[in-house]
């Protein structure tokens, strides 16, 4: 299966899978230097619902807006591929984790208490970085994943565990009908599986074997006190194989798990396993609490953890910086967050994290030609031709300074269309001859460019048309 957007990835799909309401494909990029890639989109049967989509995209920008972290898996973008005349499909590029997931692991057999120890403290990293508010990235409220579970923990080449697709499920599952959620009821599903659920009047998603109480009530609003819950069942799995309420083996209905996780006590885990520390069975316990306000938090989980391996003499996870924030990754980020913002016409979304970059350096010619597509956007059309004035100032090559003119060219012309829905003709003309002028420096600069003979083109068709009324 061939993937291309044409401009930021061109994948072929070497495997593709499918769990609940998502499909992934993993490939090569031949954009990105061959990297290994995973490409996340939505089953067939969501596509045609407009609503589903953009929740979808939602959360990929929002993805995207989180700065590294050595246990959240990356995201590199979030694009559209297909006919656009037709249909277009969402997709988040996501990294590739070689290892397969924390399930398959399991799967396996008995993990080592070192591999335990290690991935537990690994989610719980994950998680404290999720759950607490990070102001200087627009992140304001906490983020909760929604969907925790050992599918959804990924393992590196070099043994780390990722957490990935947090919030989608709860993305989809808040803009989804009950309709468009049918195909996910399936009452023989194994209960790691997300599926869809009747909860109190309504239909969510998730995967029974690790949903909080509170979640069978409200399956949309939950916080991040559910993850911890889902955490609380996985360290059962990490260091037992076993889990603390229903036997996983026998096939048990969704009323049944509903009530082991509203009614019954968890065994203890030194129950299970007399030889685990007394610290973890306390803290497994505390984080399958009922009551969502008496569960610990994320970093405390976490602190925790890295003290009982300190104690056995493991290794202690610390979540080491994987990209400094030096100003250069900061003018990366801001600007690449704000470009794909803008690719998506979220266009005040898309000038905020435009401020970021420039705050940083005001200079930058790529930096400059986004926030000018931003300003055309949003029909500021003598502010963007300013800042693309600019730009021309900094730019060095040919080829830079062709891209400039183009961009001029595109934004005279869209100026154009709109003098002319108001039957501004004189406007309409006087904006066409400036985009011909445009167009004709970016064809001096860059003959090879077939989209400029062809811009050029359009908009001397729509100047006839002006010239005509």
């Amino acid at each position: 299966m061939h993937l291309s957007d044409g401009v930021n990835h061109d994948v072929l799909a070497q495997r593709i899978s499918g769990a609940g309401y998502s499909v992934n494909a993993f490939g090569r990029d031949r954009l990105n230097e061959e990297s290994l890639i995973a490409l996340k989109s939505l089953r067939v049967s969501l596509l045609n619902r407009l609503k589903i989509q953009e929740r979808f995209i939602d959360e990929g920008l929002r993805w995207v807006g989180l700065w590294p972290h050595p246990n959240i898996v990356r995201v590199y973008g979030v694009t559209t591929m297909g006919d656009a005349q037709r249909s277009q499909r969402p997709f988040i590029a996501l990294e590739y984790a070689g290892h397969g997931s924390l399930r398959d692991w399991l799967d396996r057999g008995p993990l080592t208490r070192e591999e335990a120890l290690t991935w537990a403290q690994c989610v719980a990293a994950g998680l404290a970085y999720l759950h607490e508010p990070d102001p200087a990235y627009l992140r304001k409220v906490p983020t909760a994943h929604g969907n925790l579970k050992p599918e959804n923990v990924l393992i590196r080449t070099d043994g780390v565990a990722l957490l990935t697709d947090f919030g989608l499920a709860r993305a989809v599952a808040a803009s989804a009908g009950s309709e468009d959620l049918q195909p996910f009821m399936d009452v023989n599903a194994a209960p790691t599986k997300t599926q869809a659920l009747h909860i109190t009047g309504e239909v969510t998603l998730g995967a029974p074997a690790y949903m909080a109480p509170e979640q069978w009530i409200d399956g949309v609003s939950a916080g991040p006190a559910v993850d911890i819950y889902a955490l609380g069942v996985m360290l059962y799995e990490l260091f037992t194989g076993q889990r603390p309420l229903l036997d996983q083996e026998r096939p048990q209905s969704s009323q049944a798990w509903w009530q082991a996780h509203v009614t019954h006590d968890p065994r203890p885990l030194r129950a299970i396993d007399p030889r685990l520390p007394e610290a973890l069975e306390a803290l497994a316990l505390a984080c399958l609490a009922k009551d969502p306000y008496s569960r610990p938090s994320a970093r405390t989980v976490w602190e925790r953890l890295q003290g009982i391996a300190r104690e056995l003499g493991a290794p202690v996870w610390k979540a080491p910086e994987i990209v400094p924030h030096s100003h250069h990754n900061e003018l990366v980020f801001w600007s690449n967050w704000s470009s794909l913002c803008a690719y998506f016409e979220r266009w005040d979304e898309a000038l905020e994290r435009s401020d970021r970059a420039m705050a940083i350096n005001p200079h930058t010619v790529t930096t400059l030609c986004n926030r000018g597509e931003i300003f055309v956007g949003l029909q500021r059309y003598d502010e963007a031709e300013e800042v693309y004035e600019i730009a021309l100032q900094y730019a060095g090559a040919d080829e830079e300074r062709g891209m400039i003119w183009g961009q001029l060219g595109t934004m005279h012309n869209e100026a154009a269309h709109d003098a002319l829905a108001n039957k501004d003709y004189r406007s309409t003309i006087a904006r066409c001859k400036q985009a011909d002028a445009a167009y004709a420096r970016q064809i001096a600069l860059t003959p090879y460019d077939p989209d400029a003979s062809l811009n050029r083109a359009v908009n001397q068709r729509l100047r006839e048309i002006a010239e005509a009324q």
